[in-house]
């Protein structure tokens, strides 16, 4: 496991034992929902999954272990017309297969932080900024035709690709659980920190060879997401997001669907299942699909008690 993976597990670990009394606050005693300007919602937790067999099994299989861990937060600020809303979306996993060995399964690192000034109750302008990147190495897996023994390509590590994302433009939020923006000006920076990576990944994820930054100043983007409570315990979201060049034809917008169902067994224990679906053709041409079912253990924390219904 990198450095910075364990790093960001040692203080997610710190969180959670520190956050943990307060979590025991009685749901009543906390403010309303509507009576306070900044709202704080935490979910943190590690996900695990395992499979084991012993000489004698007749059915097949390979013994196997998963581990992740997550760490999910959001912070809304609001005060009269105002509003600074900030979500950072952390990820990391791996499975230790017999026979093949450690590979990661799950990592991402996701913020985005937006100032509004609104008109009235659902229509506001915005300038938002966001981050998209991975924490450790990923590898492209496959088989020397002539060996035949494995082979792995890196393809990805730490802000290669990176992607820094400015938006501008307006937003309709008709409730506290959807809301959807359009930007006519979204300058993107795509990162490549590693400038011979374009020796194992072709592409270079669209950043011209020999340099590390690619810069796309007319652009425009859409972003929607839905995140509710859909029956008790069990909670929908989904992000949808749309990237327009304008120098290149519409048909090649970058499209990223992220759609998780997640429901609590009780108050510590939670599984979901999720649903990763991404159109970029600097990337590969072609819609790219990762889908991933996950039990484990969570803690929730938030700083008001629910909005009344």
């Amino acid at each position: 496991m990198s450095n910075k993976v364990f790093f960001i597990a040692i203080i997610l670990g710190f969180i959670f034992i520190n956050q943990k009394t307060y979590g025991q606050e009685e749901d009543s005693l906390k403010p309303h929902y509507d009576s306070i300007h900044w709202r704080v919602k935490m979910n943190t937790g590690f996900l695990f999954n395992q499979a084991s067999f012993n000489s004698r099994w007749t059915g097949g299989g390979v013994n196997s272990l998963g581990l992740g861990t997550f760490f999910y937060y959001k912070a809304n600020y609001q005060k009269d017309r105002r509003t600074w809303d900030t979500n950072i979306e952390l990820q990391y996993g791996f499975t230790d297969t017999e026979g093949i060995g450690f590979r990661k399964a799950n990592d991402r690192l996701f913020l985005d932080t937006k100032y509004g000034y609104s008109f009235n109750d659902k229509w506001s302008v915005y300038g938002a900024l966001n981050i998209l990147t991975q924490f450790a190495k990923g590898y492209e897996y496959g088989e020397d035709p002539t060996t035949g023994e494995e082979t792995a390509k890196l393809i990805s590590k730490f802000m290669a690709p990176g992607y820094i994302t400015t938006s501008f433009g307006i937003e309709y939020d008709p409730t506290d659980y959807f809301f959807i923006r359009l930007s006519p000006f979204a300058p993107r920076w795509t990162i490549v920190t590693d400038d011979e990576l374009y020796l194992t990944a072709g592409t270079n994820y669209g950043v011209p060879i020999g340099e590390t930054v690619r810069t796309e100043w007319v652009s425009a983007q859409l972003m929607a997401e839905f995140n509710k409570e859909i029956f008790e315990n069990v909670n929908l979201q989904w992000r949808y997001t749309a990237y327009w060049n304008m120098k290149q034809p519409i048909n090649e917008t970058d499209q990223r669907l992220d759609i998780t169902i997640s429901a609590n067994v009780n108050d510590w224990l939670s599984t979901s299942l999720g649903a990763n679906l991404l159109y970029d053709k600097d990337q590969i041409d072609g819609l790219q699909i990762a889908q991933a079912f996950n039990l484990g253990v969570s803690y929730k924390f938030q700083n008001y008690r629910k909005k009344d219904k």
